[in-house]
């Protein structure tokens, strides 16, 4: 998994929608997600990062 920022990091969800999902914590029981969203397109913009 990439490395977003300092305690943060990235899941992809490889389907024809391409979500992302960022956390920045995890637990045995669970794990928090921090923000999630549908990007078309191979680039991250920077206004995701910025949330």
């Amino acid at each position: 998994m990439p490395i977003v920022g300092k305690g943060v990091e990235e899941i992809r969800i490889r389907t024809d929608e391409a979500y992302r999902v960022f956390y920045v914590a995890k637990f045995e029981e669970a794990v928090y997600v921090l923000h999630a969203f549908q990007n078309k397109t191979l680039k991250l913009h920077n206004s995701a990062i910025k949330k």
